[in-house]
């Protein structure tokens, strides 16, 4: 494995790990971020609504400094494990 490769995969695990925190904390103690399933639809599980996918997109903007278009969520990046490969990707080549 490269180093490239190394970066890349620890980005993505630390992006994942802070995307689990935020739905976690923004749960209401119903979810724990081990609980949160990165494969599921982020609307159809009811993780996300219209209004907290702003909440995210922000979180994220100001994070990582990534700008995910809001019609992706609904789309490509629907699921955890998809958006935080798509933000640890770009928060990675803009370092």
């Amino acid at each position: 494995m490269s180093e490239a490769d190394r970066v890349m995969k620890t980005s993505r695990a630390e992006v994942e790990a802070s995307l689990r925190r935020f739905f976690a904390e923004r749960s209401a103690g119903e979810l724990t971020p081990d609980s949160v399933d990165p494969s599921v639809h982020l609307f159809n599980s009811g993780y996300l609504d219209s209004m907290s996918s702003l909440t995210l997109l922000d979180f994220i903007s100001e994070r990582y400094g990534v700008a995910v278009p809001e019609v992706d969520l609904v789309g490509g990046l629907c699921t955890l494990s998809g958006l935080a490969e798509y933000v640890a990707e770009r928060a990675t080549a803009s370092r």
